[in-house]
């Protein structure tokens, strides 16, 4: 069987396991087929595979074998990390999961460009490409302080870790002339480019960045409190419970692919430890080292942008108007941006190893399993008496709404229908599920050395490793990483 067969067979079940443990609801139209709004990567602090790699086997098979165990043992692990396949982000958040758009005064393509003013002089038509290739950078270090509190309380010990990161997003935004031999057509109302148009300063949210977009800041905070509840032979298993201190802002997205570090949503949950020696020989070993962690996360308000039900994707660009100024037109990604109560939910991380040991040289091999339950959403509030602007204006001198409008649409084919009155929107109409991150899952495969020694009678810690993570198609994206791992314990 092919490791990535493996990988898909482990992953199913484990799914079908986790999903009886947290069941995905809220006010959702649809889920399916659908682009997203908002993209939260994996947090580094609650990566079991991040902290665990070398460092479970120094703490229990080398501190806690001395005659004296220290205290206090920290850990910094410096890691550069980056998602791989843009094409797959880029169908995560385009129209009808595609990686590119045709945007034509016609109506014919993917995006009609009157609805982000862009027209052409009469007798011409605009006519663009543009394409998307998302990626995010992430750079920092992770840092752990792990504590012994035997002398307090037996055989039981704390670990505090969190991390401080350097996120970069590019969207890598593209833009082209479909036929170059087609003559530049004159553009009206001051736009010139689909650039421009995504980056007009009328829009508050929803913006397309043709620059990086980077954030520093410090992820959430992670708490375990542990037990050795068995121990026997030098094989043992420790559970855990797990708090975690939000550190993030509340988000305003701004931009879409908007870089985030931390979040605003506390957590609580629980976990075991693991291992088993199952071959020794003088100072050379191999043993299988586990941890599984649940975490809950807990309601908080956000600011999240939302399409429409009826209207399908990208109905967030629509422009909208007021009941009592018809005339007077606003994009609607201003208006469907608001606040929502955003229940994360349900976390699950599984993480295997198997450590060898050769003296003070170490090899390590690991996966890890990660599955978040898709994230609950409801809207706080929608603004009263608004509606879909009326491309056609049947109606010039009282210009009406057209509630069945589309993105693709134009005034000239593919026509929106108007409505015969105003027809006003309401929170019913909007598609929760488009605001919300849905549920995914991935596997990642490691690679670790190391050395463990002394340094001035103190235990020291020093390795190095890589890693890709397999994330689920249209859901998780694909990361390499690579990182040093160095720590000390007195």
């Amino acid at each position: 069987m092919k490791l990535k067969q493996l990988f898909t067979l482990v992953s199913m079940l484990l799914f079908y396991t986790t999903e009886l443990v947290a069941t995905c609801c809220g006010n959702l139209c649809d889920k399916n087929d659908i682009s997203y709004t908002t993209f939260k990567p994996r947090q580094i602090t609650l990566n079991n595979m991040y902290q665990n790699n070398l460092s479970l086997y120094w703490w229990y098979r080398i501190l806690d074998c001395r005659e004296n165990t220290p205290f206090v043992a920290f850990e910094a692990m410096p890691f550069y990390q980056r998602t791989t396949r843009g094409k797959d982000i880029a169908e995560y958040l385009l129209p009808c999961q595609k990686c590119e758009l045709t945007v034509k005064q016609d109506g014919l393509g993917d995006i009609g460009s009157i609805w982000w003013g862009l027209e052409s002089a009469q007798g011409m038509s605009f006519n663009r490409l543009m394409s998307i290739r998302p990626q995010r950078n992430a750079a920092g270090a992770l840092l752990n302080f792990r504590f012994d509190l035997s002398q307090f309380m037996c055989n039981t010990w704390a670990i505090i870790n969190f991390a401080i990161v350097h996120a970069k997003h590019n969207i890598n935004l593209c833009e082209s002339i479909p036929n170059p031999f087609d003559p530049a057509p004159g553009v009206l109302n001051g736009l010139t480019s689909v650039t421009q148009s995504v980056n007009q300063p009328d829009w508050c949210f929803g913006k397309i960045s043709c620059k990086p977009l980077e954030h520093n800041g410090i992820d959430d905070i992670q708490f375990k409190l542990g037990c050795d509840w068995y121990f026997c032979d030098q094989n043992h298993i420790s559970p855990y419970l797990v708090a975690v201190a939000p550190t993030g802002k509340k988000t305003c997205p701004e931009f879409l692919f908007e870089p985030l570090v931390g979040t605003d949503h506390a957590g609580v949950g629980f976990g075991v430890i693991g291992d088993y020696r199952f071959w020794e020989c003088c100072q050379n070993s191999i043993t299988i080292l586990t941890d599984f962690k649940y975490r809950y996360a807990f309601k908080s308000c956000e600011k999240r942008t939302f399409d429409l039900c009826q209207n399908g994707d990208w109905s967030r660009y629509l422009l909208v108007v007021q009941e009592s100024d018809c005339e007077s037109m606003m994009n609607g990604v201003n208006l469907f941006t608001q606040d929502a109560n955003v229940t994360p939910g349900s976390v699950v991380d599984w993480w295997f190893a198997l450590h060898i040991q050769r003296g003070n040289w170490t090899t390590e091999l690991g996966y890890d399993f990660w599955w978040r339950q898709a994230e609950k959403i409801k809207l706080c509030d929608l603004p009263e008496n608004w509606g879909i602007y009326d491309l056609t204006q049947t109606c010039v001198d009282n210009p009406l709404t057209a509630s069945d409008a589309r993105i693709c649409q134009s005034n000239v084919n593919n026509v929106p229908t108007p409505d015969a009155d105003f027809v006003t929107l309401s929170a019913s109409d909007i598609n929760c599920a488009t605001g919300a991150t849905p549920r995914a899952y991935s596997n990642t495969v490691y690679g670790a050395l190391g050395y463990d020694g002394e340094l001035c009678n103190m235990p020291i810690l020093l390795g190095a490793g890589g890693m890709f993570e397999f994330g689920e198609k249209l859901r998780a994206p694909h990361n390499f990483a690579i990182w040093a791992k160095m720590g000390v314990a007195y």
